[in-house]
């Protein structure tokens, strides 16, 4: 699949704010999800998950997020799977 690294950040940042607002919506504890960028040999979006533990603590965790995925748009397994990890 060839994407141009120009289309790839045009989805990148159309679907992370709707990342962002789903997860924050079933997630509560959630205090932002954004992308963070990291040099690699293949396109992917990088999220950092900021969230507050049940405790109150500060926390959060990576996820990395195929090129394949972001094109089609359909975030519903990530804003899924950051849910469930946070919620746990």
């Amino acid at each position: 699949m060839g994407i141009s690294s120009t289309e790839f950040e045009k989805k990148c940042k159309e679907i992370v704010p709707e990342i962002e607002a789903k997860v924050k919506e079933r997630a509560p504890n959630v205090v932002s999800v954004t992308q963070f960028f990291y040099l690699q040999d293949t396109l992917a979006l990088n999220l950092a998950v900021a969230f507050k533990t049940p405790e109150g603590k500060d926390n959060s965790f990576p996820v990395k997020i195929g090129a394949a995925q972001v094109m089609t748009g359909d975030c519903e397994p990530i804003v899924d799977a950051i849910v469930k990890a946070v919620t746990k």
